[in-house]
């Protein structure tokens, strides 16, 4: 499984996880991280 998961930070305060997306398959970790990037 692979999943890629960001937090934000507002007003300061803790980082809040703000999304998550990935996939249970197996997958390559250098392509799969480059399907998921956003650039």
């Amino acid at each position: 499984p692979l999943f890629v998961t960001w937090k934000k930070v507002i007003n300061g305060g803790e980082p809040r996880l703000r999304g998550c997306i990935g996939t249970l398959e197996a997958r390559c970790l250098i392509t799969g991280f480059r399907d998921y990037a956003l650039t």
